[in-house]
């Protein structure tokens, strides 16, 4: 049996609407039978380029923080939803709540029998879509700003939401690049592997150095300025992404759109724009909407992403 994985609570909360919406496409499936091709495969499981994808949001739901790294306040599921479209996690869990490391940019992760100590080795086929490559370098600048941004001193709107979640940062040691593509986490004590990996490693989403590192000898300023751009998407540096879309246009409460990230080394879009908007449509459109954003987000079957 899969050991209980304790998620941290934006995750969580993250995960729990994506798995309402699993629940809506099994709903909408409901009394429908789909049309098989020649091959014997469901015509409706076969992805076709091209089109709009409408994702109807309730009323009362606004996107208002664009960068991974949250405050409390700004912990909402939108906002984990347009982060996650933009930013890839160092690992994606599939559906069996394990993690599929093929599709991750994580291509390992060894820790030792103590629960001390965590190798990551990372795949280099990922990049920015400024042409550089996803690093440890990038890595341990996520840690440096999770670290910073939980201190008690940190400049508002932070502490960091994510502090005390996976005994990060005040059980970590030390995160260290070995190269390019490698990086180790040592902690302070043992820890059960299994829920540091989930609950630790897992906040530790790659930033890109080069872009978000304004003020590398001054931590406040840093701050700062992470916490002014985290709420201005039209901000260049959100052009600057290794998730497979890209932020094409932001009206607060309104509605927000996508497009295919075309330097994305994962699994490319098949869709040609994907647009969150405020629910004007009835019943069958939210349940529409909804099957297919969850395939998408959560790659039930891996069509889309």
């Amino acid at each position: 049996a899969m050991a209980l994985k304790f998620l941290s609570p934006f995750y969580t909360q993250y995960r729990t609407l994506l798995l309402a919406v699993t629940a809506s496409l099994a709903l909408a499936g409901c009394g429908s039978t789909p049309t098989t091709t020649s091959q014997g495969q469901p015509a409706s499981l076969k992805p076709q380029s091209g089109g709009t994808i409408v994702m109807a949001l309730p009323a009362d739901s606004n996107v208002t923080w664009y960068f991974p790294l949250m405050d409390g306040p700004s912990d909402s599921v939108y906002n984990a939803w347009v982060q996650s479209l933009m930013y890839k996690s160092l690992f994606t869990v599939g559906p069996t709540g394990s993690i599929d490391y093929s599709r991750s940019i994580a291509e390992s992760i060894k820790p030792n029998a103590a629960g001390t100590q965590y190798v990551v080795t990372m795949n280099p086929k990922y990049h920015w879509s400024n042409g550089h490559p996803v690093t440890a370098q990038d890595v341990v600048f996520t840690w440096d700003l999770i670290k910073a941004a939980s201190a008690s001193n940190a400049p508002a709107p932070w502490p960091y939401v994510g502090a005390g979640t996976g005994d990060i940062p005040s059980g970590v040691k030390s995160v260290v690049a070995n190269g390019p593509y490698q990086f180790t986490v040592t902690l302070n004590q043992p820890a059960n592997q299994e829920w540091f990996i989930y609950n630790g490693l897992g906040q530790f989403t790659p930033l890109p150095k080069s872009v978000f590192d304004k003020y590398p000898t001054n931590m406040t300023q840093e701050l700062n300025y992470l916490a002014k751009v985290a709420t201005e998407p039209t901000s260049s540096v959100y052009q600057v992404v290794d998730g497979p879309f890209k932020l094409s246009q932001a009206v607060s409460s309104q509605k927000w759109v996508f497009v295919p990230n075309p330097s994305y080394d994962g699994h490319k879009a098949y869709v040609s724009k994907l647009i969150f908007q405020y629910e004007t449509s009835g019943a069958q459109d939210r349940s529409n909407s909804s099957r297919i954003f969850a395939q998408l987000v959560m790659g039930i079957t891996g069509s889309v992403i």
